[in-house]
């Protein structure tokens, strides 16, 4: 199947008086676009918010990696996270796919002209609906356009291939819908952002069609910790031990049930760059301190190579996934607000 065009990635700037710093840098034989954003005035928020993490997220998920295959009450994140309520001027609703829940999202009062598929995050062991749904509604009202969360099905009891499953179930869901696939944009967050990738693939190749474009946050990529085991010992981040790393690494192998099944899910990333030449237009955000960023960068370098339109922004002093803070920080709130043009221009009634 041929390859669809993409519209050619703009250039977005952060407009709300706060100075900004951006670098252009090549990347293999492409030119990726790296943006570096320092906001001084949240110097003091941001240590605070670090040191918080670090007293009380970071011991947590340590101990974890430490016994991964305890019987953990991973869902008591997600329940936790109900009180976490959509930004206003939105309207959802409860969606039953094959095998799992999603939740439809839309702004009130305009007809949506896109829909992004979004994948949480959550080392595929934690995070769902509630953890995200102000984050993707956030999206929905900046960019006007429909949602739809996948709660896809997580280890240690499902292999990662059911969550992708699950994915494609959202992707033709909407299609179902009456979008058409350059009318979806694929977006998640850590290992959802794998899941986005991944998903957009093998939507590709089984005759789904090509998503409109692909946002990917703080993507995990290399699913091989070795590399990120390197940086681990040099880097600030103040969410993931080193050993969390090995320990979902080891999860995933053991729900698998075999290197085999994890190997083809690594082909679509790491094998050939004609696959990768079907993506669209991809922003890709990470901070600069944490573990994950060589998997963004390695996305980047990778997508850049296949000649697919790619912007890298790498935000300093940013811990992982910091765009789920966009109530108490600025620099989340600007990210968010980069990912809502980015899909306007994609698939809002702006795109051309």
């Amino acid at each position: 199947m041929a390859c669809q065009s993409v519209k050619q990635l703009p250039v977005y700037e952060i407009t709300e008086g706060v100075p900004m710093t951006a670098d252009v840098v090549p990347l293999h034989a492409a030119r990726v676009q790296l943006t570096r954003v320092e906001r001084g005035s949240l110097t003091v928020l941001l240590r605070l918010g670090r040191l918080g993490i670090r007293l009380f997220a970071y011991p947590v998920i340590a101990l974890w990696a430490r016994f991964p295959d305890l019987p953990w009450p991973y869902r008591v994140v997600d329940l936790a996270a109900v009180v976490l309520r959509p930004v206003r001027g939105v309207r959802r609703s409860r969606v039953r796919l094959a095998h799992c829940e999603a939740e439809l999202m839309a702004p009130t009062g305009e007809l949506p002209s896109g829909a992004v598929l979004y994948l949480h995050g959550g080392a595929f062991v934690v995070g769902g609906l509630n953890t995200h749904r102000r984050l993707v509604s956030r999206i929905v009202v900046g960019a006007g356009v429909t949602s739809l969360a996948v709660n896809y099905r997580k280890l240690p009891g499902h292999p990662v291939s059911a969550a992708l499953e699950d994915a494609l179930d959202g992707y033709r869901y909407l299609i179902e819908l009456g979008y058409q696939s350059e009318e979806i944009v694929v977006a998640g967050d850590s290992a959802g952002g794998f899941l986005g990738l991944v998903t957009s693939v093998i939507a590709q190749r089984r005759g789904l069609g090509s998503p409109g474009a692909l946002v990917c946050m703080s993507p995990l990529v290399q699913r091989d910790p070795a590399g990120k085991l390197v940086l681990a010992s040099q880097s600030n981040d103040s969410l993931f031990p080193r050993a969390a790393l090995i320990a979902m690494e080891r999860l995933m192998l053991s729900a698998e049930g075999s290197t085999v099944g994890l190997s083809a899910l690594d082909s679509f990333v790491e094998g050939d760059l004609a696959v990768l030449a079907c993506l669209p237009a991809t922003l890709i955000q990470v901070g600069s301190d944490e573990i994950l960023r060589p998997d963004a960068e390695f996305a980047a370098a990778r997508l850049a190579e296949a000649g697919v339109p790619v912007e890298l922004q790498i935000w300093r002093n940013q811990v992982h996934d910091f765009q789920i803070a966009a109530d108490v920080l600025v620099d989340a709130r600007a990210a968010v607000g980069e990912i809502s043009a980015f899909v306007r221009a994609h698939v809002g009634r702006t795109a051309a």
